[in-house]
């Protein structure tokens, strides 16, 4: 009882090829139906689905809450070409079926996104298909890793055709010898009954291996003859299953890759919605940088309260530190309870409390779940309002559960050179003046060239070191004065030069310029400021702010953008 196929004569043609057969009258079909099998039971196997592909269809075995695993051969008109089937939305559209739902492929079933067919050296016939929503209520079969072995025996659950029925409403299994095993894949015969067979359906139906620990999965039926399968009359017995239990690495970074955030990356500037409470977005309660501040859903300005600078650890895993805070989004106390707080702590690249996966939640939406706890990210109460606190919580598909993330800003960690100078580059009068200092203070007034003098061209240079307060950011040290760096006063934003500073008056972190060109550097010490000339003074301003001077509304994004250019001068040896 496998995939019922329209127009069943196209698709006749891998299994001569590959068994390096030639009967007069074959019917090579890809995986039949599970002849002969027994019914299951409506409460098992439930991760066994039915995947309708367009051109008819298949059975399939739910490895993730998002993916399902079938073979490439059933996402092709001719499925001798499976190889050829190509990563991306599918070319028909598809779906797959869950339980009762499978017993007609008419069914609305759970759209299919996206699929990935195995595109390695031994082409064998494998494909995942990611859901465009998760199936939250099924648990997924475990993924094997030991290798089958000839004579063991292997369940086989299968959706397609049986002996009597063309289309059975239900599924079934029945256990299989492994006669021999290659590189890629098995051979199997009947054993339980064993006049078994797999039939047209059944392609991607799942063998199963039974442990302790319960069902793993072990390989995917290809291609059977049919033997014993109702319309067909093929004397020859067996199938050929995909085996799984060696691309675990290659399906699990596949399913990583599939639940990265889209166009999110590392250094990525973002604002984190929350699906159920409106104009609401993952935060901090005020401008802090206060160790343990717990986060609330607040509403979506775009300033460095509701921003994140994302980290990608490895593929769909983040770590997000607060653009103001500079503190990473972890559990408060590391608490692996639930309904634990969520709060800004110090960033450690070893901790898991502060690693994040990113799991589809259907449409557009994702999950932000905790690495070291499994819960989800979500905003607490019955009642959903704005200034809500967000915890860790069980998953239970709530909108206040959900997240969309947009990038607004992008991270900017390229000053590759050990001296620069730091250029204007509005287009204005200051366009390619050089920040430089005089007395103490920080200008852009004056035009440094290869023919000014030693101590101008030294002023206009600066020695890039790691942020005093934070290594990835910057710290800018007088070439003129050694040991004294370009900082801006707490008070009046004024830029100058001092030595042994505070250390995040003194550190600044690079982010692509608003304006489009160059670069802004942000202010460590409140990072709702920006390193920013005005009528030739040098200030850390923000637009629209108190300071007079400083916070001028007036070409704010091109007065904050700078070039890193090369130093005018070196220190004298």
């Amino acid at each position: 009882m496998f995939k019922t196929f329209k127009g069943a004569k196209s698709r006749t043609a891998g299994i001569i090829a590959i068994a390096a057969v030639s009967i007069a009258g074959l019917s090579a079909l890809p995986a039949s139906a599970l002849s002969n099998g027994t019914d299951v039971p409506n409460n098992e196997n439930l991760n066994v689905v039915k995947v309708a592909t367009g051109y008819g269809t298949c059975t399939g075995a739910l490895i993730d809450q998002s993916w399902v695993a079938t073979v490439a051969s059933c996402f092709s008109q001719n499925p001798a070409n499976y190889a050829s089937v190509p990563a991306g939305k599918p070319a028909l559209p598809a779906k797959v079926l869950f339980g009762l739902d499978a017993a007609s492929r008419d069914n609305a079933g759970t759209a299919v996104e996206q699929i990935q067919p195995y595109k390695e050296a031994d082409g064998r016939d494998l494909v995942l298909v990611k859901l465009a929503t998760p199936a939250l209520n099924t648990t997924p079969i475990k993924l094997a890793t030991a290798a089958p072995v000839a004579d063991e025996k292997l369940d086989f659950v299968g959706w397609g055709r049986t002996k009597t029925e063309w289309v059975p409403k239900v599924s079934h299994k029945a256990s299989f010898t492994v006669s021999d095993v290659n590189a890629k894949e098995i051979t199997i015969n009947g054993f339980n009954p064993v006049d078994a067979s797999l039939c047209l359906g059944d392609s991607g139906a799942p063998g199963l291996r039974t442990t302790a620990a319960g069902q793993e999965l072990v390989a995917l039926n290809s291609r059977s003859w049919q033997k014993n399968c109702i319309g067909s009359t093929q004397t020859q017995d067996g199938a050929f299953a995909t085996r799984i239990d060696d691309v675990n690495p290659w399906i699990q970074q596949t399913i990583a890759n599939g639940n990265k955030l889209p166009g999110v990356a590392s250094g990525s500037i973002v604002l984190i919605k929350n699906a159920g409470i409106t104009d609401s977005c993952l935060g901090l309660p005020a401008f802090t940088k206060v160790e343990n501040t717990t986060m609330q859903s607040v509403k979506c300005a775009d300033s460095t309260r509701t921003r994140w600078e994302v980290t990608e650890v490895s593929a769909g895993i983040y770590t997000l530190e607060a653009d103001f805070g500079k503190l990473c989004l972890s559990v408060l106390g590391e608490s692996t309870g639930e309904n634990a707080a969520l709060a800004q702590t110090t960033c450690s690249a070893q901790s898991t409390f502060q690693q994040w996966k990113t799991l589809p939640a259907g449409g557009g939406k994702f999950q932000l779940s905790n690495v070291a706890t499994g819960f989800v990210a979500g905003a607490a109460g019955v009642v959903v309002n704005t200034d809500e606190k967000v915890t860790q919580q069980k998953y239970a598909g709530q909108a206040k559960q959900q997240w969309t993330a947009s990038v607004v800003g992008q991270a900017k960690y390229d000053i590759t050179h050990s001296y620069i100078s730091i250029q204007a580059v509005a287009p204005d009068v200051s366009k390619g003046k050089s920040v430089r200092h005089e007395n103490g203070l920080g200008y852009v007034n004056n035009l440094v060239t290869a023919s000014s003098t030693e101590l101008q061209r030294k002023d206009a240079s600066w020695k890039v070191v790691p942020g005093l307060a934070d290594p990835k950011c910057y710290s800018f040290e007088s070439v003129s004065l050694p040991g004294k760096y370009l900082y801006a006063d707490s008070s009046t934003a004024r830029t100058g030069i001092v030595s042994a500073p505070r250390a995040d008056l003194a550190t600044w972190c690079g982010r692509i310029a608003r304006s489009g060109t160059g670069i802004n550097l942000q202010w460590y010490a409140n990072p709702t400021r920006i390193l920013r000339h005005n009528s030739g003074n040098l200030y850390a301003g923000t637009s629209g702010g108190p300071i007079s001077g400083a916070d001028s509304a007036t070409q704010f994004d091109e007065m904050t953008s700078w070039s890193i250019g090369a130093a005018w001068a070196t220190p004298t040896p």
